[in-house]
């Protein structure tokens, strides 16, 4: 593969991880940027293996030093129009672009003149002679803004779209009688098991969609099926989006249906959705508590990474933290809220937490679901 070409993934990269918000919002930014600079799935694979030691934009200065002045150009200019047409800029963005800029000795004139061609730079151009102005303008606003921020504290299930039924939502756990007559399954059975219990979970704001994840199916009442997904998911911090918001659940089928926010957790990254299906069209999952997980164990996880809906990977378990299921199974932004499944078919974790290049992510312990509709059911009776 060409060399400057893997300059460049790895420049691109670099600034990506100047941000770990800007990471996190652009879900498919990885994906996008190894297309376009690959032509064979050998050059993707290339482009996989770099890792973020790589990818240090001061370790890449003396790369791109020993460059010609028309490759440094060439350089700039393509992760500048990478940098800029997928995502919208911010000062750490611009921060960024001003290192390359002087790495690769680029003149100020023409440095000016493309960020005037990148639009959303009008909104983090501050004149050092107003930034004392704004920052007067937003410490009376806050001053303003702090009475309203208690009475909305008040009114907080109205302002995310929380709407608890308050009726008991009947899980499967998994008890000890069940425990001596389980079974391991191979992965392709373990599929078959749970892929009835799994969804895509869009988030809306009337009919766009501006965010997405996965949840499971872990249980009813007498006219609805509950999901357990993630509190991120749900409350789509990382948008510009007003509140409430609207949500659509899919399932293996394809099939669709509106589902409404029952409740989330204001303690655990946890929220459980509401959702009208036939009985035929699902399967609530069974729920291993902790202390049936061992490191090395086999799992699995079945999610929607940037937008590829039933997305099946495997991986053991890495480590029992504390809080948290810390495994090597493939996960991705869109997993989140899904299910980390073990060899048996059974819901062990939530997934809460990945790292792009890295083989390890993290999962919130199933059986935490308990002590969340503890919290549920409190939060009803304070009402």
């Amino acid at each position: 593969m060409d060399k400057n070409k893997i300059l460049i993934f790895k420049v691109c990269m670099a600034a990506l991880w100047a941000n770990e918000n800007m990471a996190r919002q652009e879900r498919d930014y990885v994906n996008n940027l190894i297309e376009r600079l690959s032509k064979t799935e050998s050059d993707k694979n290339s482009l996989r293996k770099i890792g973020m030691h790589d990818v240090n934009l001061k370790m890449l200065e003396s790369e791109i030093k020993e460059l010609s002045s028309k490759d440094k150009e060439n350089i700039f200019e393509e992760c500048f129009e990478i940098i800029t047409s997928d995502k919208v800029l911010d000062p750490l963005d611009i921060r960024f672009l001003k290192s390359l800029k002087e790495i690769c000795e680029i003149k100020k004139s023409y440095y000016r003149s493309k960020i005037k061609e990148a639009h959303s730079y009008k909104h983090v151009k501050i004149k050092r002679n107003i930034k004392r102005f704004i920052f007067i303008v937003l410490a009376v606003y806050l001053i303003i803004q702090i009475p309203y921020c208690i009475y909305s504290k008040k009114r907080i299930k109205h302002s995310a779209g929380e709407n608890s039924s308050g009726k008991i939502i009947n899980i499967q756990m998994l008890s000890d009688a069940e425990l001596k007559s389980r079974k391991k399954l191979s992965a392709k059975n373990v599929y078959k098991k749970v892929c009835a219990s799994v969804v895509t979970v869009y988030v809306k704001e009337n009919d766009k969609k501006i965010s997405q994840g996965t949840g499971s199916i872990i249980g009813k009442d007498e006219n609805d099926y509950y999901i357990l997904t993630n509190k991120h998911v749900v409350l789509a911090k990382k948008t510009k989006a007003k509140r409430p918001y609207n949500y659509e659940i899919q399932l293996y089928t394809n099939a669709r249906f509106d589902a409404k926010l029952d409740f989330y957790s204001r303690k655990y990254d946890l929220a459980i959705l509401r959702v009208k299906i036939p009985d035929e069209y699902v399967k609530i999952i069974t729920i291993s508590p902790k202390e049936f997980q061992n490191v090395g164990d086999r799992v699995y996880s079945l999610g929607t990474p940037v937008g590829m809906t039933n997305t099946f990977t495997e991986g053991i378990i890495s480590a029992l933290r504390d809080k948290h299921i810390q495994t090597d199974a493939t996960i991705f932004f869109g997993n989140s809220g899904g299910p980390l499944i073990n060899e048996y078919g059974e819901l062990i974790g939530i997934v809460t937490l990945s790292y792009i290049f890295k083989d390890y992510s993290f999962a919130i312990y199933a059986d935490k679901v308990n002590e969340l509709l503890e919290e549920r059911k409190r939060l009803k009776m304070k009402q």
